[in-house]
């Protein structure tokens, strides 16, 4: 499945018009499944890790919130079945909590993701902050709505560095066995821990 995912970084105020916004966002979903075929796209982020850039370019949470509940508008009327994403923070754990914790937000979404990157001396904790995450969106999922389930929580981006990295591209240590073995222990421990599922990023070597 596909996550169609905005990245607006460079560009001049784009959060300056929601409406307009979220017409343009439901016409290109629109032409890209009904038109185009793409009926591999299942889900819908509105922009990558907003905890950073999203502030930076004038944006704010009362923005944040609108635009999301405009775009589920918009699925809704031009009669798209997409899953919304939701908080996709960079290794913020109180902006997750944030949206978590946000009434209205939390109905509005359909999941919520993260993205992590440690060094290999903190791959020790990863298991550990994975499930503080799980636990933090499954005990708010009750007291908005006592049948509800909790909503799926993923991680979008994860990766590992040593000390021969050289931010912010060069890592070799992405090209070793036992890098792939460590992000791989990494994704079974998550999901034994209650975690959804993991993008494809995280499977593959990368890491900025």
């Amino acid at each position: 499945r596909v996550n169609v995912t905005g990245v607006e970084w460079g560009v001049n105020q784009p959060w300056a018009h929601p409406e307009k916004t979220a017409q343009a966002i439901g016409a290109l979903l629109e032409h890209l499944i009904k038109t185009k075929g793409y009926t591999c796209i299942k889900d819908w982020t509105l922009t990558n890790e907003p905890n950073g850039q999203f502030f930076t370019q004038g944006g704010d949470f009362d923005t944040f919130v609108k635009l999301h509940r405009l775009v589920k508008e918009e699925f809704n009327r031009r009669g798209l079945n997409i899953r919304i994403g939701g908080s996709d923070d960079a290794m913020s754990f109180p902006w997750l909590a944030r949206c978590v914790t946000h009434p209205e937000y939390y109905n509005l979404v359909d999941l919520f993701s993260s993205h992590y990157y440690f060094s290999i001396g903190e791959r020790p904790f990863f298991g550990n902050i994975l499930a503080d995450c799980v636990t933090l969106v499954n005990k708010h999922a009750a007291p908005l709505d006592a049948n509800a389930r909790p909503k799926p929580f993923i991680v979008g981006e994860m990766g590992f560095c040593d000390a021969r990295t050289k931010p912010p591209l060069d890592n070799p240590f992405m090209e070793d066995y036992e890098y792939a073995l460590l992000t791989q222990s990494a994704c079974i421990e998550g999901l034994n821990n209650g975690v959804a599922g993991f993008s494809v990023w995280c499977m593959q070597e990368i890491h900025y």
